[in-house]
């Protein structure tokens, strides 16, 4: 057993210094001329298929902890939304692109453009177990709840960002 895993590692190791070789095979060294005819372009390039989301909140809360004010004989008051959640994905039809370049020495961004052909938006389930109104956020007696589901939107156009040169 001891021998089988000094030949395992000796395997590995040997594989390990062959890698990096086989990234340098075929490469050749270029020639001033052929270098004066290399292209190079700055910036970067993103894709985009699907985006996926689940987001839960336990409670979202509006509220003004000092009533009416001084001398009002008023309390604290708070709109709450609790129990909230949100799942849903978005669907490119062709992957959305944004691509972003600089100038040549790479200081300033140049332009951000952004393609999409086509993207279907589906909301799956969105909703808020309680709405309530307390003297705290998240208290207080429930007024009902908020539910949606299988909701489907089609969005499609395209947006381009420039500097101005």
């Amino acid at each position: 057993m001891k021998i089988r895993k000094i030949v395992m590692t000796l395997l590995l190791a040997i594989g390990l210094m062959i890698i990096p070789q086989l990234g340098t095979a075929e490469m050749a060294s270029l020639s001033e001329e052929q270098l004066n005819g290399v292209i190079g372009q700055a910036g970067m390039s993103f894709q985009i298929d699907r985006l996926n989301w689940g987001m839960t909140i336990e409670t979202l809360a509006y509220g003004d902890e000092d009533g009416l004010g001084p001398g009002t004989n008023t309390t604290a008051g708070y709109f709450s939304l609790c129990g909230i959640e949100f799942v849903g994905a978005a669907q490119f039809t062709d992957p959305l692109k944004l691509d972003i370049s600089t100038t040549g020495d790479g200081t300033r961004v140049k332009s951000l453009n952004m393609t999409m052909t086509g993207m279907t938006l589906q909301v799956d389930r969105f909703s808020i177990d309680a709405i309530r109104l307390g003297s705290k956020p998240g208290t207080g007696e429930s007024l009902g709840s908020i539910y949606m589901s299988n909701m489907v939107a089609s969005i499609t156009g395209n947006v381009r960002i420039s500097t101005i040169p």
